[in-house]
């Protein structure tokens, strides 16, 4: 199946996939996870045509995930505030 990604990179891994509709399909933090472990469970669902993140600095988990399903990259041109996903977030559950 493919797939869109959503990687927050950190100590913990937040992880969103959702199908090529936009529906968010699977959700997990993965806690002190590394590249092999994220890959895995992005392998269990299907291939992401996209890999994304929220912040303007590429994150090195992001672009190795991405390089590793020959991905295409997004992220944003510039840091998005608090507010903003917040107001994304709610848009996307009034959907």
């Amino acid at each position: 199946m493919k797939i869109i990604v959503g990687i927050d990179p950190g100590t913990n891994v937040g992880l969103a996939i959702f199908d090529l509709n936009k529906n968010l399909i699977f959700i997990k933090t993965l806690r002190r996870a590394g590249k092999n472990e994220v890959i895995k469970e992005i392998e269990k669902i299907g291939r992401p045509v996209v890999v994304s993140t929220d912040v303007k600095e590429l994150p090195p988990l992001v672009k190795k995930v991405a390089s590793y399903f020959n991905s295409k990259i997004f992220y944003p041109d510039r840091e998005i505030t608090s507010l903003e996903k917040a107001k994304l977030f709610d848009e996307f559950l009034s959907k």
